[in-house]
């Protein structure tokens, strides 16, 4: 076991290779989070303000 995870003295760049992976991942997901919450409040915004525009006398 001790052998697989020393990967042939190339252990310290395949699990910092893995490690970045998993980060980049990870923030991908909170930064789509981030985006998606903020269109949502925009497309919540637009429909609000079509809407008063609708109701509005003329």
């Amino acid at each position: 076991m001790n052998t697989f995870f020393q990967m042939g003295g190339y252990a310290f760049y395949v699990w910092m290779a893995y490690g970045m992976i998993a980060a980049l991942c990870a923030l991908e997901i909170i930064l789509t989070c981030g985006r998606y919450k903020k269109a949502k409040m925009a497309a919540k915004d637009h429909k609000g303000a079509v809407a008063a525009r609708l109701t509005e006398k003329v």
